[in-house]
């Protein structure tokens, strides 16, 4: 038998492969044997810890915003629609734009990096506030809300007189009330509730100390007016409570929301201890931002509770009759405002806003309810939606994500000068993230169900990306409207800014 050179050489070789790879753990390949690694232990990763996960918060929340900046001027220099463009597209033609009925007011001192900024969303929450003599001023803060990593240790705030006209601050221009708050109590001291939701300024202001100027609450801490200004109180047994004013005429009294009690204070001796402390029917709640509203000039107020609003009505001695329990709510956010005469019967009405409250198809759209301030007084338990004279809802058209009344104007305004209040009201993450205000004028009000895609209500739409009206206030001022705008990019990325925007007389109907 012949046998081949080149056979004998290639078994010559396989031999020898085999062998070395035998050598090194490797096993020669047999037909139809299956090979079996042995099990590779699982390494042992440990946690991340706050350092790494506070780099992935940032890169991951940055990437939203970018995601939309990139989209957003894609679509204004090229008209190219895509998904987070689609809504802002879409509905553009209903809008006024704010740089066109605006003046950009006041901008923060700039802002030099992305994170960590002690001027980054300025504005998230602002305060107004009235004085004896000249227009009322303006209290705005930077965000300060319980996702440390987003936000620096040294936080910018500001006074600014809403009369003033448009200006740049600079680092000498912070109040530092702020970060006094932040450096005594971190900013737990701003955050409410189990949801942690960041409301750093009571629900309401009022001259606590007699001098004719208003005073606010900060993050449980009274802050005064005096002859140099606006200054912390001292005594800090409030400190990180929910805290509104009782405004009584000739007295105003400080409440703080205790779980089953309201305790009452006089804000001119705090240390004293409470003067009263007012009993309630069922235990507020835990994951509101605002549980306790005064609301009808001192006599009444709102409780809050897991699953009602109830209504207390005040008489001698601190006593409180429980008058309404209104049913209905879902949960998320929930806040009275634009308290003013709708029904046209000198009694105070107001507004509750439930800016994350999803329709029938679980679509966050939020909704506005008129109460009627002759009603409530005993109305007894009622499902809020049998009470409210008119019912507002959002729609999808102008946010698949967000709802409407994110903030509303502590006071209702006559914004047309026509003699009868008018109701504003915004969505924050409106339109592709540029945020909204809406104006519904009196004389348009309807009894029943409204949308804000009503044809009569007058709709602004704010910078792109610049997420026009934070939570919870702006202020209705004759006919132009205070709003902030807390990722403006006046002063740089996530900056904010202030703006004073002039109500157009009529909705823009032109490109429908």
């Amino acid at each position: 038998m012949k046998i081949s050179v080149v056979k004998v050489v290639g078994l010559s070789v396989l031999v020898v492969l085999s062998a070395f790879l035998g050598a090194l753990g490797y096993r020669a390949w047999r037909p139809h044997q299956q090979v079996v690694a042995a099990p590779v232990p699982a390494p042992v990763v440990a946690p991340p810890d706050d350092a790494t996960i506070s780099i992935q918060r940032e890169r991951d929340w940055y990437r939203y915003f970018y995601s939309y900046y990139g989209s957003m001027e894609r679509y204004r220099q090229t008209g190219h629609v895509d998904q987070r463009s689609r809504v802002y597209a879409d509905a553009i033609g209903e809008f006024y734009e704010i740089d066109d009925v605006s003046e950009l007011a006041l901008c923060p001192a700039p802002s030099d990096s992305l994170v960590t900024s002690q001027a980054i969303y300025f504005g998230a929450r602002v305060a107004f506030l009235s004085q004896r003599s000249g227009g009322p001023i303006m209290y705005s803060m930077s965000y300060l809300g319980s996702a440390d990593w987003i936000h620096g240790e040294e936080p910018f705030d500001a006074f600014w007189p809403v009369t003033s006209g448009s200006q740049e601050l600079s680092a000498a221009d912070n109040a530092g009330l702020a970060a006094t708050v932040l450096s005594a109590h971190g900013s737990s001291a701003f955050n409410r509730g189990d949801l942690q939701y960041f409301a750093p300024i009571s629900f309401n202001v009022a001259d606590a100390n007699g001098d004719g100027d208003d005073d606010f609450w900060l993050g449980g801490r009274l802050v005064l007016s005096g002859p140099d200004g606006y200054a912390l109180d001292e005594n800090e047994d409030l400190a990180s409570k929910e805290v509104s004013f009782l405004d009584q005429g000739s007295a105003t009294w400080a409440l703080v929301a205790n779980r089953d009690n309201i305790d009452v204070f006089d804000p001119g001796s705090i240390g004293s201890g409470p003067v009263a402390s007012i009993p309630l029917e069922a235990p507020l709640s835990t994951t509101r931002s605002f549980t306790v509203m005064p609301v009808q000039g001192g006599t009444m107020f709102l409780a809050v509770t897991d699953g009602s609003v109830d209504v207390y009505n005040l008489s001698t001695g601190w006593a409180a009759d429980r008058v309404a329990s209104l049913t209905g709510f879902q949960t998320g956010e929930l806040f009275a405002g634009a308290f003013g005469d709708f029904t046209g019967d000198d009694v105070i009405d107001f507004w509750l806003s439930e800016s994350r409250w999803k329709n029938d198809e679980g679509e966050i759209v939020g909704r506005l309810m008129l109460i009627d301030g002759a009603a409530i007084a005993s109305a007894g338990k009622v499902d809020v939606q049998d009470l409210a004279r008119t019912t507002l809802l959002g729609s999808t058209r102008y946010s698949d994500y967000d709802g409407i009344s994110a903030t509303l104007s502590p006071k209702a305004g006559d914004l047309d000068g026509d003699g009868t209040l008018d109701l504003s009201f915004t969505g924050h993450r409106h339109m592709s993230e540029a945020g909204a205000l809406f104006v519904l004028p009196g004389t348009a009000l309807k009894a029943g169900a409204m949308s804000v895609t009503d044809p009569s209500i007058i709709k602004i739409v704010g910078q792109p990306v610049s997420q026009l009206a934070p939570y919870y206030n702006h202020m209705d001022l004759g006919g132009h409207i205070i709003v902030a705008a807390d990722n403006d990019l006046c002063s740089g990325l996530n900056a904010g800014a202030i703006y004073d925007v002039t109500i157009p007389e009529s909705p823009r109907m032109a490109d429908r």
